[in-house]
C-alpha cells in the first residue's frame, strides 16, 4: 500500500473521529419540562445525538426560546401536561415541524411542594398540584405516545422515557405526594412496555437522585443539601449531566433490549426501607387484637371519597375515637389499556384515597394503637395487561400508608376524651 493511500486513510480515521455521533439522526423527540434542569440537559443531549426536539415548556418561555435557538433542529413548544388538548397539541407540534410523527417521548415534565408537608398537612389543592402534573400529566403524555409513535422496523422502534426519581425507594418524609406520582408513574410504565408488544417501541424510567436544580434545592436548607452530598458515595449531588446520557443511550437502537425498567441514576445512594416495609414496632404493635368491650356498631354512609366535603362527613359519622381506617373504594374496567384510558377514569382512585388517608392522620385516635390501611393489589407489584390504573392507583395508596407509618407521633387520651401528646 502507497503512503499516500495510508495517509489518506489516516486523515478520513481522524475527520471521522473528529465528528459526533449521531445515532438520532432523523428522529423527533419530545421533552417536556425541557425549559431547564434535567429536561434542559436531555434536550441538548439528544440533539447532540442528531434527533430533531420539541422542547415543552409550561411557563419559562425565554429559555425555551433561547435553548431552541441554540440547537440546530428544534422548536419550543408551551404546553400543560395536565391538559389533554395541550397535550395532542403539543405532539401535533412535532409533526407540523418536522414532518414526522415523533419517534421519542421523554416525560419529565414535574413540581415538588417545596414546604414539605406531611401527609395530614398536605391540602388538597397541593396533591392535586403535584400529582396533576407528574401523574396525570406524564400519564396524558405516555397515553399519546402510544397511540402516536410510530412502530418500530428494522432500524429500531420508538422510545419512550419518564423521569421519575431516586426517593421512590427511600420514601423521604414531606414528600408523600411527590414521591407517590412518581411511584405510580413507574408502576405505569412497567405496565405500559407489556401493552406495547409487537410495536418495537421500549417504555422505561430513569430516576434520578438528589441532582442540583432549582427545584431540589428549592425550601431546603444549607444543612440538608450538605448531607445529600456527604451521605452519597460520590460525595457530591448530581448535576443535570449526569443524567442525560442515561436517558440518551434509552433513546438508542442499543438500548433495544432494554425494556420495562427503572434505572436509578444516584451515584449509589442507600435505599432506605420505609418504616412500614421493615416491620417497624408501631405499625403492629398491638397483635392484630383490637381494645375490647366495646359493643358492635356500624353505620352505613354514603360517601364519593374523592370529594373532601365528603370524606369529612364520612368521618363526621363515625363515633368518636376512631381506631381504624380501611381505604378500600377503587375502580377498574376490564382490559382497559393504557392508550384506551379515559382521563376521567385515571383520576378515580388515587385522589380517594389521599383524601380518606389525610382524613385519617388527622382523626386517627394515636396512643392507644390507631390503624390506617391502604388496600393495594398483587397487581402493582406484577403488572399486567389491563390493570394499568389499578395497579397505578393501589402503588399510590401503599406509600401514602408508608407515610403515615413514618409520621406517627406518640399522642395519648386523657379520661375526659382530650387528645394530649405523650411525655415519656
Amino acid at each position: 500500500m502507497a503512503d499516500s493511500d495510508i495517509a489518506a486513510i489516516a486523515a478520513a480515521a481522524s475527520s471521522a473521529a473528529q465528528q459526533p455521533a449521531q445515532p438520532l439522526a432523523g428522529r423527533v423527540a419530545i421533552v417536556t419540562g425541557a425549559s431547564r434542569g434535567i429536561g434542559r440537559a436531555i434536550a441538548s443531549h439528544l440533539s447532540a445525538l442528531g434527533a430533531s426536539l420539541v422542547l415543552g415548556y409550561a411557563s419559562s418561555s425565554a429559555e425555551a426560546e433561547s435553548l431552541a435557538a441554540s440547537l440546530p433542529r428544534a422548536v419550543a413548544v408551551r404546553a400543560d401536561v395536565a391538559d389533554e388538548a395541550a397535550v395532542r397539541a403539543l405532539f401535533d407540534a412535532a409533526e407540523r415541524a418536522f414532518g414526522s410523527p415523533p419517534h421519542i417521548l421523554v416525560a419529565n415534565a414535574g413540581v415538588l411542594d417545596d414546604a414539605y408537608p406531611t401527609v395530614a398537612a398536605t391540602s388538597a389543592a397541593s396533591f392535586d398540584r403535584v400529582v396533576g402534573v407528574n401523574l396525570r400529566g406524564a400519564f396524558l403524555c405516555l397515553r399519546e405516545a402510544a397511540n402516536r409513535l410510530p412502530p418500530g422496523g428494522e432500524g429500531g422502534g420508538g422510545r419512550i422515557i419518564a423521569v421519575t426519581s431516586s426517593v421512590t425507594g427511600s420514601h423521604p418524609t414531606g414528600y408523600a405526594a411527590y414521591t407517590a406520582s412518581k411511584a405510580a408513574v413507574e408502576a405505569m410504565v412497567r405496565t405500559m412496555a407489556k401493552e406495547l408488544k409487537g410495536t418495537r417501541i421500549t417504555a422505561n424510567c430513569v430516576a434520578p437522585g438528589a441532582t442540583a436544580t432549582d427545584m431540589f434545592f428549592a425550601g431546603k436548607s444549607e444543612d440538608t443539601v450538605r448531607m445529600y452530598a456527604e451521605t452519597n458515595p460520590m460525595e457530591r449531588l448530581g448535576e443535570p449531566g449526569d443524567i442525560a446520557p442515561v436517558v440518551g443511550f434509552l433513546c438508542t437502537d442499543a438500548a433495544d433490549w432494554v425494556n420495562g425498567q427503572v434505572i436509578r441514576a444516584n451515584g449509589g445512594r442507600h435505599r432506605l426501607r420505609s418504616l412500614l416495609a421493615a416491620g417497624a414496632p408501631a405499625a403492629g404493635r398491638q397483635g392484630g387484637h383490637l381494645p375490647g368491650r366495646r359493643a358492635v356498631h356500624a353505620v352505613a354512609a354514603r360517601a364519593n371519597v374523592a370529594d373532601e366535603a365528603a370524606v369529612r362527613a364520612l368521618y363526621g359519622a363515625a363515633p368518636p375515637h376512631i381506631l381504624v381506617v380501611v381505604a378500600c373504594a377503587g375502580v377498574m374496567k376490564a382490559d382497559a389499556t393504557l392508550a384506551a384510558t379515559s382521563a376521567a377514569d385515571f383520576d378515580a382512585n388515587t385522589r380517594g384515597a389521599f383524601l380518606c388517608l389525610r382524613e385519617a392522620a388527622n382523626r386517627l385516635r394515636r396512643g392507644g394503637g390507631g390503624h390506617g390501611a391502604g388496600r393495594g393489589q398483587r397487581a402493582q407489584g406484577n403488572a399486567r395487561h389491563g390493570q394499568l390504573r389499578r395497579a397505578r392507583a393501589r402503588r399510590h395508596d401503599l406509600l401514602d400508608v408508608r407515610y403515615l407509618a413514618k409520621k406517627k407521633k406518640s399522642w395519648t387520651y386523657g379520661d375526659d376524651g382530650r387528645r394530649r401528646r405523650r411525655t415519656t
